[in-house]
């Protein structure tokens, strides 16, 4: 398992900070795909969020 920040950390750099959530975004995509599925792909799927 990932040690990278919790949902709840996403979710308010989602609202609050999306340059760096997207930065977030492509560094997990490559250094941790598997974290990046489960945590961050769900951010981009919904587009109700």
């Amino acid at each position: 398992m990932s040690n990278g920040p919790s949902k709840e950390d996403l979710e308010l750099y989602w609202q609050n900070s999306r340059q760096y959530f997207d930065e977030l975004a492509r560094h997990y995509q490559q250094a941790d795909p598997e974290y990046y599925r489960k945590n961050i792909k769900p951010f981009y799927d919904n587009p109700f969020r």
